[in-house]
């Protein structure tokens, strides 16, 4: 009989049972050792070394890394520093033509001011300015030694109008005519400076010789000195300008009494009447000339004295209406007779026309 394969196959079985015993054994063997061998100080101390090692090489890459951003966040502030830098070299140069313009224009301006000024002082006085050949103009230090070689001395701007306010009597007038200017001494070429009670700061020139070259159709009869002798205005329009008109024109007055310093006197007027508006009236309808504040008799005296101005023709219209009162004395008035039309009279000297038609 043959013998069975059963029980070999059962040893095959168990020798691989044995076989991957042995391989477990080795195995656990090896990894006891292995365990063995970490837990000993050397391994320890190289592992330790290792993770050291590996730390060290961290922080040194976020070293690295912070450096880098801590520079390029410097670099960043070095163009921000840069682009400032720049800016304000830029606001500074900004700035600096700004005030440089400003200082120019300062400068320009003060420069304007400064001409402006040179030209009014050369304009108000004339003593600065230069002698031309064929001109009869008269300075200032001229006049001052012509009255000085008269005996005559002439009073400052504010001591004039200290003067001007005691006025009050027409001795105080003689008194102060003696320090006013002849006719003689009025020239062609010359600035009249205006420093009176109503107006002062203004100047005029004259361009034409006392009482010549009138405009054609303007040929009052009376001069303002003729005016101011017969007595028109009570005796009051033009008393504190004794030094803006030549003296002659107020001394006849004076010695008649036709003159009022004290006040507006109608007793003094030529036909004992007061024959006008006042100047309040005046200024309401607007008959008051711009650079003449005391209205047309103002005008007239500047007129003749030798100025000319671009009023001229409206005030010599003005003077042209007031014929129509010689026509209404001649039609209702006998020949001679002063008595009949006192007012229409009065009004007729007042504007320089006939009153004794």
């Amino acid at each position: 009989m043959a013998p069975k394969k059963q029980p070999a196959k059962s040893g095959a079985k168990e020798g691989a049972s044995i076989a991957e015993a042995e391989q477990e054994k080795t195995t656990t063997k090896e990894e006891k050792e292995q365990t063995k061998n970490d837990s000993t100080p050397d391994h320890k101390r190289k592992k330790e070394g290792e993770q050291e090692m590996k730390a060290a090489e961290q922080e040194k890459a976020h070293d690295e890394k912070k450096t880098g951003d801590t520079s390029k966040n410097d670099q960043e502030k070095t163009k921000g520093a840069q682009a400032s830098a720049k800016n304000g070299e830029q606001n500074n140069g900004e700035e600096k033509e700004g005030k440089g313009k400003d200082k120019k224009k300062n400068n320009d301006g003060e420069k304007e001011d400064e001409e402006k000024h040179a030209k009014k002082q050369k304009t108000v006085h004339h003593s600065e300015q230069p002698e031309h050949p064929g001109t009869h103009r008269k300075s200032v230090a001229a006049v001052a030694k012509l009255h000085e070689e008269n005996g005559i001395e002439l009073p400052k701007s504010k001591e004039r109008m200290a003067l001007l306010k005691k006025l009050e009597t027409l001795e105080d007038m003689k008194e102060l005519l003696k320090q006013a200017r002849p006719e003689k001494e009025y020239k062609v070429g010359d600035t009249i400076e205006v420093d009176d009670l109503m107006q002062t700061g203004y100047s005029y020139e004259l361009s034409e010789p006392i009482g010549k070259n009138f405009k054609d159709g303007f040929d009052p009869v009376l001069s303002p000195k003729e005016m101011l002798e017969h007595g028109v205005f009570e005796g009051k329009i033009i008393n504190d300008t004794i030094f803006e008109f030549p003296k002659e024109w107020f001394e006849a007055a004076v010695e008649k009494g036709t003159l009022s310093p004290s006040g507006p006197n109608g007793d003094v007027n030529c036909f004992k009447i007061v024959s006008r508006l006042s100047l309040n009236e005046w200024r309401k309808k607007k008959w008051v000339p711009k650079h003449d504040p005391r209205g047309w008799f103002l005008w007239y005296c500047r007129y003749y004295l030798g100025r000319r101005t671009d009023e001229d023709d409206h005030q010599i219209s003005r003077w042209r209406q007031l014929r129509r009162h010689a026509g209404q004395v001649k039609a209702h008035c006998e020949p001679g007779d002063l008595t009949c039309r006192p007012k229409q009279r009065q009004a007729l000297l007042n504007w320089g026309h006939d009153a004794f038609i």
